[in-house]
């Protein structure tokens, strides 16, 4: 069994700052585009003329549960296996690194990489692309 300690946790926490996550095996890395942040209001006054205006109000609350439930972002790796196995075998992938996409709503695996840093990312099968732009590019 392996013996791991305070000190090489540390170690590890540190090393994992600078590195680079990758997509493994049919999987795809994807940084959602977050939701848009409306304009925040203290006071109830404040909230009903911005409303009249016609602004969304979101608490940072309703922007982090939007942002996680996004079905849109920027593919950032794609795993040495997507899209080689089934009816794509032979054809050509869907997506692509960079490309922007379309993902069906809360699959996959959602988490902040590295711990801490406040970038989310989802890690999710190569079927659960549903689309993407065209014509949009980083």
């Amino acid at each position: 069994m392996l013996k791991i300690n305070e000190d090489k946790i540390n170690s590890i926490r540190d090393k994992l700052a600078a590195a680079n996550p990758v997509a493994v095996g049919y999987r795809l890395m994807i940084r959602p585009i977050p939701a848009r942040k409306g304009l925040e209001a203290s006071e109830g006054d404040k909230y009903a003329a911005l409303s009249k205006a016609g602004f969304e109000v979101k608490s940072t609350n309703e922007q982090a549960r939007e942002t996680h439930g996004s079905d849109v972002g920027i593919v950032v790796d794609v795993g040495p296996d997507a899209y080689k196995s089934g009816v794509l075998k032979d054809g050509e992938p869907w997506c692509k690194e960079g490309d922007i996409v379309i993902f069906k709503r809360y699959c996959g695996y959602c988490c902040e990489l590295p711990p801490g840093s406040g970038q989310k990312f989802h890690f999710m099968s190569d079927d659960d692309i549903e689309g993407k732009y065209e014509g949009v590019e980083l």
